[in-house]
């Protein structure tokens, strides 16, 4: 019995008993190919949920330096990147930031952004991964079994895991209106 956080193993086998079949000691176990297929809609889901934008995968604020070639490199677990300074227009495109005001791949200086980070399984809290466990859960048994009655106890479930996470977030996040980034940009322009 593990003591500690779900391990992405655990939570394979929670998606593999939610349709019948046995749990596996290994992610790499070839008895069954529903162990490759439970993985995959575990971490679909779990990018899913993540480009929500997470307290615990979210930064501001995040210094992303220039190539020699004045070009900005998008790093590759980036879900989501956007300018802090929300006057420069650029967005992600083929694995880097493309500068819409010049219509160019090159900028004149190091940017900071505000990030969304993909993060793996072992690194979220417990509650994104019950989260995202009972989601892929029940998204992986209507597509392997299909049926109707599991499908609102599972969503049931789904609902109950959300308001958890979204407890945790207002918790860790310390939101206020009053400190937030848009607020704050609105202000200056007035």
């Amino acid at each position: 019995m593990n003591v500690g956080l779900m391990t992405e193993l655990e939570a394979v086998n929670y998606l593999l008993l939610s349709v019948g079949e046995q749990p596996v000691n290994s992610l790499t176990d070839t008895r069954s190919s529903n162990v490759h297929i439970a993985k995959s809609m575990l971490t679909q889901t779990s990018r899913q949920v993540q480009s929500m934008g997470l307290h615990c995968n979210s930064e501001d604020n995040y210094k992303i330096a220039l190539t020699s070639d004045n070009e900005i490199i998008v790093p590759n677990n980036a879900i989501r990147v956007d300018p802090s300074d929300k006057t420069i227009n650029a967005v992600h495109r083929s694995g880097k930031l493309y500068n819409k005001e010049d219509h160019t791949f090159k900028f004149e200086e190091a940017l900071e952004v505000d990030v969304v980070w993909f993060l793996e399984f072992k690194d979220l809290p417990q509650v994104v991964r019950d989260y995202i466990t009972i989601k892929a859960g029940r998204l992986y048994q209507s597509k392997v079994v299909g049926s109707s009655k599991l499908y609102q106890f599972s969503l049931r479930d789904e609902m109950e895991a959300f308001n958890r996470l979204m407890i945790e977030e207002i918790d860790t996040g310390d939101y206020n209106i009053l400190d937030n980034q848009e607020v704050r940009y609105l202000n200056r322009r007035w």
